[in-house]
């Protein structure tokens, strides 16, 4: 009896802990990117980022060449966007009634306990490009990425790299 008791309470607090936030493309938490090319000649891609960290402020997007050259943005659009609450449900009261006799009866009506998460702040940056080389892009897109530069408060700058999407997609 004695040996199943850490085993209880390591369940219970395992249980019982919050869960730790996914950490999110390149370490940055609820970091998730997109990318697109526009146009068959791909001649600009877009991109999006959008994270939750307060800790962490995208300060530019670069689409980055083959060669390393980073080319600056055409277009910038950042916002910052609240979450509109989630509600789950985490149980329900109820109150009913039961009559006896040779089968039983019952009639119920329950209340949800409805739990939110509260609003979360979203940060948002899309941003436009123009190609350099559109011809060098469709030939050979595996080279280009997108570079997407965070800046944290008291640690240094996060550089974060996505391939750039393929043409066609």
């Amino acid at each position: 009896m004695k040996a199943f008791a850490p085993l209880v309470l390591a369940a219970l607090a395992g249980a019982c802990a919050p869960p730790s936030p996914p950490p999110g493309e390149g370490g940055i938490p609820y970091l998730a990117t997109s990318a697109r090319v526009i146009g068959p000649e791909a001649l600009y891609v877009e991109a999006e980022a959008v994270h939750r960290s307060r800790f962490h402020r995208l300060e530019r997007m670069t689409l980055v060449d083959p060669r390393g050259r980073e080319h600056p943005a055409v277009e910038t659009r950042a916002d910052t966007v609240t979450t509109v609450p989630a509600g789950y449900p985490a149980g329900a009261i109820g109150v009913g009634a039961v009559s006896g006799g040779p089968s039983f009866v019952g009639v119920g009506i329950g209340f949800p306990i409805v739990v939110s998460d509260g609003g979360r702040l979203l940060f948002r940056m899309r941003a436009t490009f123009r190609v350099p080389d559109p011809r060098a892009y469709r030939r050979e897109p595996i080279g280009w990425r997108i570079r997407l530069h965070f800046a944290r408060k008291e640690a240094p700058p996060v550089v974060v790299d996505r391939p750039a999407p393929f043409p066609g997609t």
